[in-house]
C-alpha cells in the first residue's frame, strides 16, 4: 500500500536526490526500510534502475552512504534502489548465536526481477569458506528461468574497497 509508505529523508546529491522510506512488508511481517537515488535526469524522463543488494546483515546505509555510486548514477542517468533486505525489530524471531539467522540476517526478498547481476570477488573470505555460493545461485536461477549474470572479479575481497572500485 503506497499510502502506508513514509518518506523519512531527502538529501540532494550530485544534482539528484537520495530519498529514504519506511513501509510495512507483508512478506517479512515487519517494518522495512529502503533508499532510492534519483538522478537529475529523473525529473524530466524515465531512467533505468539498478537494485543494489548489499548482503547479509547490511542495511540500506551500507551502500547509500559508503559506496559513492550516486556520482556515477547522476553522470549516467541511472536510479539506484538500496533495499534493506533483512527483517529487523523485536517481533522478528532471532538466533543470537548465529549471525546469519534471525533479526537482520534474512535475505530472501521474494520478488522476481528481470535481470540479476552479481559481482563476486575471488578473494572474498566468505566465498573461500563456502558461505557465498554464486554457482548454486546460478543453478537455481537457471532452473527457475531467472536471468542472472555472475561476474567473478579476480583478487577482490568482501570489503568496501571492492564496492568502491
Amino acid at each position: 500500500d503506497l499510502k502506508a509508505m513514509q518518506q523519512t529523508e531527502s538529501v540532494k546529491e550530485f544534482g539528484g536526490y537520495l530519498k529514504r522510506y519506511i513501509h510495512y512488508s507483508q512478506t517479512c511481517h515487519c517494518e522495512m526500510t529502503f533508499s532510492v537515488y534519483l538522478p537529475p535526469q529523473a525529473e524530466a524522463t524515465k531512467v533505468p534502475a539498478l537494485y543494489w543488494l548489499s548482503g547479509l546483515t547490511c542495511t540500506d546505509d551500507n551502500a547509500r552512504v559508503k559506496a559513492g555510486a550516486q556520482r556515477y548514477a547522476a553522470e549516467h542517468g541511472i536510479a539506484i534502489v538500496f533495499p534493506d533486505t533483512s527483517p529487523r525489530g523485536d517481533d522478528i524471531a532471532d538466533e543470537p548465536e548465529h549471525y546469519d539467522m534471525g533479526q537482520g540476517a534474512g535475505f530472501e526478498a521474494g520478488a522476481k526481477v528481470t535481470d540479476i547481476l552479481i559481482d563476486q570477488g575471488t578473494a572474498d573470505e566468505f566465498y573461500d569458506e563456502q558461505q557465498l555460493l554464486p554457482e548454486n545461485f546460478q543453478k537455481a536461477c537457471n532452473e527457475a528461468g531467472q536471468k542472472v549474470t555472475i561476474r567473478m572479479q579476480e583478487g577482490y575481497d568482501h570489503s568496501y574497497h571492492f564496492i568502491a572500485s
